[in-house]
């Protein structure tokens, strides 16, 4: 994933209104109480703009139990698990806003969003870490 520490994911096209803000900037404006409150709460956290046919933003963070993350992989390791649903549900583990029901609204409509959100959401918990000797 290219996502940086925000995410990286709503548009930068300016708006329809003719101003020069871009939607990013607008969603960041429109969310920055929540915005403030999760980076307050987490470590680190990335920022999506909420898939097409939703609004606003969605905010993942690492979960706050490790225990999280091993589950996830020791659930996906066996031949007999459906990966789709464990990867929905360690996604839906990290996500710090919106609530549980919007996302797996989110889920419904567009599947392989949890894909991303999984993906980021195993590098905050730490497979982004570099290592060194390494580009």
């Amino acid at each position: 994933m290219s996502d940086q520490n925000q995410g990286s994911d709503p548009s930068s096209a300016p708006s329809d209104s003719g101003d020069d803000i871009s939607v990013e900037d607008k969603l960041r404006a429109d969310n920055a109480d929540i915005i403030a409150k999760a980076e307050s709460e987490h470590d680190e956290i990335a920022i999506y703009q909420a898939p097409k046919g939703f609004s606003g933003i969605v905010i993942i963070a690492a979960p706050s139990n490790p225990k999280t993350f091993q589950n996830f992989v020791n659930q996906v390791a066996k031949p007999e698990t459906d990966k789709a649903v464990e990867t929905q549900n360690f996604a839906l583990n990290c996500v710090v806003h919106p609530d549980r029901n919007a996302m797996k609204a989110m889920f419904a409509k567009r599947p392989a969003f949890a894909l991303k959100i999984a993906g980021r959401a195993q590098e905050l918990c730490g497979s982004e870490t570099k290592e060194l000797g390494k580009d």
